[in-house]
């Protein structure tokens, strides 16, 4: 078991520490009361400057939001506070499709150790994997088709 005092976020206006021993448990935890945009330009649309309907937010080691964009069919990954996100799967353009380059309304994302990328692309109903760099996904573990 840890003990000691530990940072639970390195997002900027958050404080966070924990503390552990043998018996216990202490957390704490303070969000700047006052909140910053740190992505999106506060318009919806489908430049890289723009979310639409994000659903879903996670941190990669690099401290990169990575964002379900669900009504641009995308997801996005963007450095605090940056002018612009990139589309890291899902067309840039917004396009919705079942190829293994679309997604359709992606509920969320999980990035692995290794950078890869698993999105929940809901309306197609499947679980698409995304390597590093990667211009098409991987369906994972079938097909995607609800018989």
């Amino acid at each position: 078991m840890a003990t000691g005092a530990f940072p639970l976020s390195d997002i900027p206006g958050a404080t966070a520490s924990a503390a552990t021993t043998a018996r216990a448990s202490v957390c704490s935890l303070q969000w700047n009361p006052i909140g910053s945009r740190v992505a999106g330009d506060g318009t919806f649309g489908d430049g890289l400057q723009q979310l639409n309907d994000p659903r879903d937010v996670v941190l990669d080691l690099s401290n990169r939001l990575v964002i379900a964009d669900i009504g641009n069919n995308r997801i996005q990954r963007w450095v605090i506070g940056g002018p612009q996100g990139e589309t890291v799967a899902g067309q840039a353009n917004g396009d919705a499709g079942d190829a293994q380059n679309q997604l359709s309304r992606p509920e969320g994302a999980v990035v692995a150790p290794n950078g890869n990328i698993y999105v929940a692309d809901s309306a197609n109903d499947r679980v698409q994997l995304w390597l590093p760099g990667a211009a098409v996904g991987q369906t994972i573990p079938g097909p995607g088709k609800i018989a």
